[in-house]
């Protein structure tokens, strides 16, 4: 056992002769945390000014701050940081001291400089290091007295515009401290990666608590520091890289792994991981945040206006978009990098021949010795005999390099260079064996294995990596047959194409010519639309009366793999649909095949279109090459220009004459994934040389084409790829493997935040085009948009869980207190107060003082006194004193566990009285942090959307289609999630023989809050059965009655006037003239305080403006018209208040579950009852299902006798006489 030294790029570890014990070498890299802070704290001789003495802190100190006045002024410079902002950045930077501030500014004219706090439990809290808030006014007075109130301000509306500094953000502009600390709360609520960058500013042990700190806990009141902000908060950051030094020691010495773990490679890189905490200083992600901003800036101005509707669509289509490609990454991550299949291969075929040796194919180096011999004759007789004499007739070079045996695997040595007449090359190979220690790994004789030329060519031809690797992708992408990858690769182009076609429809100048017959948009709109959502010709709409066709683009006869070209065979204009194009824009009308072409020539779009191409096979390539040497050729006669293109058409296949339109005959998203695969599988196979081609040509140089290995699934993912959107951020994990090795890339893309950070256009990077847009085009927010959502009112089987506003909070002892509690808790809702179960005896605090917040201190806990509802003043203990001179703190159970989480623990919240008294607070909900404030955010279903008070982005023809798309997004997660955890339905009680209707509805309410009637359309027993039994459901505390066939048009209920327009029930011949109608159900339901709501939606159910023929199909009941009205009416009826009763009526089919669809009472949880007509001479009776009930994956028959009750309404008096 021993030290080695770490490796390098062609460098094996070598073996430390170390004078020193391992168990001291243990002891001394335990003390590496103190040495640390000694090294940060010890003055030195500066490198930038020899003649001064200073600590690398204060270095450290002096050159954030220069990176903070750097990106203020570029920000200021660009128009990203409004003057005003720059101004007070500068003074916080120039004047970083209390005293300065007081010294410099006067009274009532000075800003304020504040570190923020988060709850620990300690009176002050933890500081978020790195974290400032720079205020306008800091709360001063021109008049005495100066300090009314002392130097700490809340964190409310006044001493605004302010600015704040987050690591992870950067400096942002708020109106007022209340809103920055509410966008800095948000952040800790939502969690990722956002969160994490502050948390890491905590002290270790407060993030890694069992209920880590959220929004609550931010800080309510700031208060100034007398020394430097900044300076204060770098001691914290080294103290929490002391927290984490010693954490991963402690972990790395007790781990139960044979030998020294301090020697293992990954343990001492999870040790420098631990240490490296320049990230939070080094502006990364502030950069980030500054980049993302100038993107915003640099947007078109029509996606800096976009309405709410149009935002919220795009919002969904995002989340769609990124939900479908968080499915397909799981898939695609099952199958190896090109480099990772070369090391399992190359393990493998070695431990064939070795099988006890522990070897990493990454870490063996090959020595590579390379010979070259020059022949420089010129065919000159005086040349050749002048260099002869000179000795430079012939020449020889050596050169030495090492490359890890994966890469050799991967350009398969095993054949021969280039010919060439002049020049001879010979590579001679070694290998010698080492195990993953770096021990050499010895014979049968003891000796160490070292490979020679021949054996290592002839393991690496047996491997045959390359080859392999063709059949692997090829099998597991599937080009040929359905696969789950292959579908979820097709949902997620779906997401990605849809995003893009919303957002050229709203740009102004993407499509130009007007459609002949819907006026509602643009003809390229419709064009698109049609290939969208019929991908296959063979069922695809037209659009004007002409066949709309998708076609692939070829260039030079190579597909350009990803982009399409949309048109019909009589219109000259054109579609073209390029994804991530150089200037942002997906689907774009071009006058006509010229006017494309032009485009295409461009310089960007040249390297776009030549990223998109596969690379040129091999073979082909090495053919060429052969031809070309086989022409008899004179020396000093250039090959002539019209030759080379013979032979590039005719061994390259290359094509020539401009772009070339090619139908898609199929499916077009089965085209794009067959395209794609092939483009991965040629990408992959010029990054290898298989065995089969060495044996067909001798070994060549590798190709430059393609890219790098791990960029290869980067390419295949249809919604990220190398321009992806900006607004998040890198976690420390992130950071660390992009500075370590860029291969780790792919690996990290899963990561959140990662791949959506990544803006450069490798393509038209390397090819040094300058201005050319490597962000997509994607709106800028208002803040109203991406902040909340609409909250719906809350009933007791909504889906989404999406809290109702809560209301102002009042007082058990006073009235008028509208301030927000910390942490409201589940039972502060409840009005009985009664807490005398959780006081503490009156001697805990005795002889304790009464402090100045209210509270008082026992040891490390809080306490304050309370008068409950049963009037006695007790004593309480609180979570903690942190908000308490903000007026809030939260009583918790005394006799809860410790360890139990603090949200659990508490059981009320306070809001200050002043002089020591404090009243309860009754906020509904209770749930902390994030758990609760998260409801609030995106995203959210159209349905509740609308239900709560959204805009019906339906209205307009523009945005119909696509927020008909987000309803049935919402429906197909409905749909799942019923399927995985069904609504529970109620127990069907027993009922009386010959019971009435009356009696039915009666005791069904009593058990269930709703009931489902199920009717014939073209049978009046419901009306008559509604009408007759109006009062037993009011009796039952029914207050709404839910109607088929009558829009949604909100909770209020349809009046006398509106009845009118919901449409009338079929006619049936064998009743009178004169039958009870819907007219006459609406005036009994009023006179017994019953309201009508319909559960339809003009677009979403009924579809007003589908052509006839498809609403004809769509009213007899296909499968979509069950999902649709059996999601829309169930949601509809769960917003029905806590504590009121419904009944529902709708058609049979709609009630229980029929085609597989969940019927209205399943997802509602209610009880189904079939009203039918009763027998003409037979009394109403009520009975209860026993019979067998039809198969609910089959289409319900006609005479189908359905629910889990009948009721059997005489209607004698309403028919025709025989």
């Amino acid at each position: 056992m021993g030290l080695f030294t770490q490796g390098s790029a062609g460098v094996p570890p070598t073996l430390i002769n170390s004078a020193h014990s391992l168990h001291t070498i243990a002891q001394r890299i335990i003390q590496y945390a103190t040495a640390q802070q000694t090294f940060w704290t010890t003055p030195r001789q500066s490198p930038q000014n020899p003649q001064v003495r200073t600590t690398p802190q204060n270095e450290l100190l002096a050159l954030h701050k220069r990176q903070l006045a750097t990106l203020a002024a570029a920000r200021a410079n660009d128009g990203t940081l409004s003057p005003a902002s720059k101004q007070l950045i500068d003074t916080a930077l120039q004047y970083p001291t209390l005293a300065e501030r007081e010294n410099t500014f006067a009274d009532g004219a000075r800003p304020g400089v504040y570190p923020l706090t988060v709850d620990d439990g300690t009176e002050r809290g933890a500081l978020l290091a790195g974290t400032f808030l720079i205020t306008q006014t800091d709360g001063s007075f021109a008049t005495e007295p100066t300090w009314p109130k002392g130097r700490s301000l809340s964190l409310g509306d006044s001493h605004g515009p302010v600015v704040l500094y987050t690591p992870g953000e950067g400096f942002e502009e708020f109106a007022t401290p209340a809103q920055a600390r509410a966008a800095l709360a948000k952040r800790l609520d939502q969690g990722g990666v956002n969160a994490e960058l502050l948390l890491q500013t905590l002290p270790l042990a407060l993030q890694n608590r069992a209920e880590q700190p959220s929004g609550d806990d931010l800080t309510l009141r700031i208060e100034p520091l007398t020394a430097d902000v900044l300076a204060e908060g770098i001691p914290w950051m080294l103290k929490r890289q002391q927290e984490e030094i010693n954490k991963q020691l402690t972990e790395t010495l007790t781990a139960a792994t044979p030998g020294n773990p301090l020697t293992d490679p990954t343990s001492t890189q999870a040790i420098d991981d631990a240490a490296d905490w320049s990230y939070q200083l080094d502006s990364s992600n502030a950069l980030l945040a500054y980049h993302a901003k100038l993107i915003e800036k640099q947007q078109p101005e029509w996606l800096k206006n976009l309405t709410p509707a149009q935002e919220a669509i795009f919002l969904n289509l995002e989340r769609s978009e990124k939900k479908s490609t968080d499915a397909l990454l799981p898939r695609l991550q099952k199958i190896p990098s090109l480099s990772d299949f070369s090391r399992d291969r190359m393990n493998e075929a070695i431990k064939k021949l070795y099988p006890t040796a522990q070897i990493d194919a990454d870490k063996l180096k090959v020595q590579i010795d390379e010979t070259t011999i020059q022949d420089n004759s010129t065919d000159f007789l005086i040349a050749d005999l002048a260099m002869s004499i000179l000795g430079k007739h012939i020449t020889t070079s050596s050169e030495q390099k090492h490359l890890s045996l994966t890469d050799l695997a991967l350009k398969n040595p095993t054949g021969f260079l280039p010919r060439s007449v002049k020049k001879t090359t010979t590579l001679t190979l070694t290998l010698p064996l080492v195990d993953i220690k770096g021990n050499p790994i010895p014979d049968s004789n003891g000796k160490p294995i070292i490979l020679n030329d021949e054996q290592l060519k002839a393991l690496i031809n047996t491997a045959d990596v390359g080859g392999q690797y063709d059949k692997l992708l090829k099998k597991e992408l599937a080009p040929d047959a359905p696969s789950d990858l292959r579908e979820a690769w097709k949902s997620n182009l779906s997401d990605a194409m849809e995003k893009d076609a919303f957002l050229a429809q709203l740009s102004p100048t993407a499509y130009k010519e007007q459609a002949a017959e819907d006026k509602s948009s643009k003809r390229a709109a419709q064009w698109v639309t049609a290939i969208l959502d019929h991908p296959n010709p063979a069922n695809r709409p037209k659009v004007d009366g002409q066949s709309i066709i998708a076609n692939a683009l070829l260039d030079y006869g190579q597909p350009i793999h990803g982009v399409l070209v949309i048109g019909n065979k009589v219109d000259s204009s054109l579609v073209l649909y390029t994804p991530k194009a150089p200037d942002g824009i997906a689907f774009r009308e071009v006058a006509d095949q010229k006017a494309m072409d032009a485009l295409l020539k461009k310089d960007e779009w040249k390297a776009y279109i030549a990223d998109r191409k596969s690379p040129v096979n091999k073979d082909d390539v090495a053919k060429r090459n052969e031809a070309i040497r086989d022409i008899p050729n004179n020396p000093f006669t250039v090959l002539s220009p019209d030759k080379v293109l013979d032979i590039a058409v005719k061994e390259i296949k290359v094509a020539f004459g401009g772009s070339v339109l090619k139908p898609i005959e199929g499916n077009v998203q089965d085209h794009l994934y067959q395209q794609n695969v092939q483009m991965i599988v040629d990408k992959a196979d010029h990054q290898s040389v298989s065995s089969a081609q060495v044996a067909q040509q001798s070994f060549i140089n590798k190709a430059t084409f393609g890219v790098e290995v791990g960029m290869l699934f980067l390419d295949f993912l249809p919604g990220v790829g190398k321009a992806a959107r900006t607004g998040t951020h890198l976690s420390k994990a992130a950071l660390v493997a992009l500075r370590t090795n860029r291969k780790l890339l792919p690996k990290l893309i899963s990561k959140p935040g990662l791949a959506h950070t990544i803006h450069v256009d490798f393509a038209l990077a390397t090819a040094g085009i300058k201005g050319v847009r490597a962000a997509p085009l994607r709106p800028v927010f208002r803040s109203s948009t991406t902040t909340s959502a609409p909250v719906p009112r809350q009933g007791p089987s909504t889906s989404t869980g999406t809290p109702s506003a809560p209301s102002s909070a009042s007082a058990s002892t006073s009235s008028g207190v509208t301030t927000a509690a910390t942490r409201p808790s589940t039972n502060a809702a409840i009005p009985n107060r009664d807490l005398s179960a959780y006081t503490v005896p009156n001697e805990v605090i005795s002889g304790r003082p009464l402090r100045p917040d209210g509270t008082y201190n026992v040891g490390d806990n809080w306490y304050v006194r309370f008068t409950d509802s049963t009037g006695a003043n007790g004593v309480y203990q609180i979570d903690s004193a942190f908000h308490a001179r903000s007026g809030q703190v939260n009583i918790i159970n005394p006799n809860a566990p410790a360890t139990a989480s603090r949200s659990s623990r508490t059981v009320a919240s306070l809001q200050s009285a002043g002089n020591g008294e404090w009243r309860i607070n009754q906020l509904p909900g209770g749930r902390r942090g994030r758990e609760r404030k998260q409801m609030h955010e995106w995203p959210v279903n159209y349905t509740d959307y609308l239900l709560s008070g959204g805009l019906d982005m339906t209205a307009a023809g523009v945005n119909r289609r696509f927020a008909t798309r987000w309803f049935r997004e919402g429906a197909n997660e409905s749909y799942v999630n019923q399927a995985l955890a069904p609504t529970p339905r109620p127990n069907m009680p027993a009922i009386t023989p010959n019971a009435s209707p009356g009696e039915l509805a009666r005791e069904l309410l009593r058990t269930s809050n709703g009931i489902v009637f199920g009717e014939q359309h073209n049978q009046i027993a419901t009306n008559v059965m509604l009408i007759k039994n109006m009062q037993a459901y009011a009796d039952e505390g029914v207050t709404t009655l839910y109607l088929e066939g009558a829009e949604w048009n909100g909770f209020t209920g349809y009046t006398a006037d509106e009845i009118s327009r919901i449409p009338p029930q079929p006619r049936n011949r064998i009743y009178k003239p004169e039958v009870p109608t819907r007219e006459n159900v609406l005036a009994a339901a009023q006179q017994h305080g019953i309201k009508i709501v319909g559960i339809e939606h003009e677009h979403l159910t009924m579809h007003s403006t589908r052509p006839f023929d498809d609403d004809v199909a769509n009213l007899r009941h296909t499968t979509d018209r069950l999902r649709e009205l059996n999601y829309f009416a169930s949601k509809v009826i769960q917003q029905t208040p806590p504590g009121e009763k419904w009944i529902a009526v709708v058609g049979r089919r709609h009630m229980n579950t029929t085609q597989g669809v969940p019927g209205i009472a399943e997802q509602t949880g209610a009880i189904s009852v079939g009203v039918y007509d009763a027998t003409p001479g037979a009394s109403s009776v009520a009975v209860k299902h026993t019979g067998p009930r039809p198969a609910p994956e089959e289409r319900l028959a006609a005479n189908a006798t359905v629910g889990d009750y009948q009721v059997h309404q005489n209607v004698d008096p309403y028919l025709k006489t025989p």
